[in-house]
């Protein structure tokens, strides 16, 4: 996990996103790992708060020509790839599933 690389993403998704000609979704999914931080003295997960953040500007971005929208998605659909679904794969939410970007 690495803020640069997080930026970049979402860089690449906005830039994609206003090269269409019609509305897309994005299905965005991250898993939250927990860590112990001596800043905090707390287990924290400071990647998955700076994805938070470029997902909220990214929903906020005002450029008048494309809106995008983030709302979780449940996560009963079907399995392509083996992977275990744990509680750390988050959307929004404590309880929310994956994360949509509708573009």
């Amino acid at each position: 996990y690495d803020d640069d690389l997080t930026d970049a993403v979402f860089k690449t998704l906005s830039r994609l996103a206003h090269r269409l000609k019609n509305a897309c979704t994005a299905i965005l999914s991250v898993e939250k790992r927990l860590n112990f931080t001596l800043r905090h003295l707390d287990v924290t997960c400071e990647a998955y708060d700076h994805f938070r953040s470029c997902l909220h500007a990214l929903e906020h971005l005002a450029d008048g020509k494309l809106r995008f929208v983030v709302e979780p998605v449940e996560a009963s659909f079907p399995q392509l790839l083996v992977y275990e679904r744990i509680q750390q794969l988050v959307g929004p939410g404590p309880e929310a599933g994956p994360l949509v970007a509708l573009l």
